[in-house]
């Protein structure tokens, strides 16, 4: 399904959620992780949180070896600088320059997933990663805010 096929299913989504949505919804790995969840039930928000909080998200377990492995990428900061990150030079250039990513990766909260407490990551793998990897190797502090997309279950309001 298209971008603007959920838009009109799905009225005031996000553009990169509802991209995630069109490229992986279809997906088998998507489809297992999060088939019984229902997408009009999440409401989304651009919200700011610290790195620390933001790195502590779950990963799908087909998925983390992938995050690993970017998480050490920045092991070279000290010789490669901000090209550590990355090969493409616009993520580079906007990392080196506002110490963020370009686009906030999607996360859920852990209640849309019947957990208690914390963020899942959706999609953005590599830039958690990323975000890990220069937390861990000191180049960024782990109380320097990022924008994230954070879905939350919809309230339901009173019944009358």
């Amino acid at each position: 399904m298209d971008s603007q096929a959920i838009e009109m299913l799905l009225p005031g989504t996000p553009p990169t959620v509802r991209e995630m949505y069109s490229d992986h919804g279809r997906k088998e790995q998507i489809q297992r992780q999060y088939g019984s969840i229902t997408i009009s039930d999440i409401t989304w928000a651009k919200v700011s949180l610290r790195a620390s909080e933001i790195v502590e998200c779950s990963i799908y377990h087909w998925f983390s070896n992938w995050t690993n492995n970017v998480a050490r990428r920045p092991e070279s900061f000290g010789k490669a600088g901000w090209r550590c990150i990355d090969v493409r030079p616009n993520i580079v250039d906007y990392w080196s320059k506002f110490h963020t990513w370009l686009e906030p990766p999607v996360l859920l909260d852990a209640s849309v997933l019947g957990r208690p407490h914390g963020l899942h990551l959706m999609e953005g793998h590599t830039r958690i990663g990323i975000l890990r990897g220069l937390i861990f190797y000191g180049v960024l502090q782990p109380d320097l805010k990022h924008y994230i997309w954070r879905g939350t279950p919809k309230t339901v309001g009173p019944v009358s």
